[in-house]
Parts: structure tokens; sequence; C-alpha cells
């Protein structure tokens, strides 16, 4: 039988990797949405420094997969953000509610929540990532049209 100090040692070790995951994923997101727009960028430059005519149609196309591949990849990371916060937030209410760890009902940090739980940080603000990504890409279209 765990005693309450183990309980709080086995949530902070599950809260700290949490944390840890929670900043790996939004620098993969950061970092994906960075190396997405370094290739844009190189695939207008390339178009400005060939100015072949045949290569409009495989670049546009290649543009507008590459950035329908990152949308793809974003929304998977979104949620998985979104999944570690909910994570986050089981375990801190075991420490706003401490009845749970005294208890002696069976300890299990690792419960399951509902499909209509939201985490208490939603992490709106990465939405502009794809968002500028894809006026880059407009932008760099219209280049590569004219």
């Amino acid at each position: 039988m765990l005693n309450i100090s183990d309980k709080i040692s086995i949530i902070n070790a599950l809260m700290q990797e949490d944390r840890n995951e929670i900043r790996m994923n939004k620098n993969i997101l950061l970092n994906s949405t960075y190396f997405v727009l370094s290739g844009i960028i190189a695939v207008v430059s390339f178009y400005l420094v060939q100015k072949n005519i045949g290569l409009r149609i495989p670049l546009l196309f290649g543009l507008w997969s590459l950035f329908t591949i990152y949308i793809i990849y974003f929304w998977y990371l979104m949620k998985h953000l979104s999944n570690l916060r909910l994570c986050l937030d089981l375990r801190e209410e075991y420490f706003k509610n401490l009845d749970l760890l005294e208890k002696e009902t069976p300890f299990n940090p690792l419960k399951p929540t509902s499909k209509e739980a939201k985490p208490s940080i939603n992490d709106s603000n990465f939405w502009i990532l794809p968002l500028v990504t894809f006026l880059v890409g407009i932008v760099n279209s219209i280049f590569i049209l004219i």
C-alpha cells in the first residue's frame, strides 16, 4: 500500500514528465513551421532564379503538397498537445483535491478522461502559425504564377 508521500512523488514525477513533453511538442510545432516556411521560400527562390515556365505547375504542386502535409502534421501535434494538457490537468487535480490522495480506493494517476473534457490551457495562439504559413504560400504562389 502506498502512503501519501509516495503518491505525491509519483504525481510530481508524472507532472514533470507531462511538462517536458508539452515543452518538446511546442518546440516541434515551432521548428516544423520554420522548416516549412523555409521550404516554401526556397521553392519560390528556385523558380525566380530558373525562370523556367515549364516548372510552374510542378513547383506549385510541390509547394501546396508541402503545405498540405504541414497542416495534417500540425493538426496531429495540436491534438497531441491538447491531450498532454489534459493529462497535466488530471494530475494537478490531485493537489487541488487532497482527499483523492488520502482515500483507500485504488490510486490511479493514469485514469482516462471523458471525451468532452477540455484542457485548462488551450494553446490557441499556435493556430496563427498555419495561417501565416498559408499567407506566405499564397504570396509565393502569386510570384510563381506571374
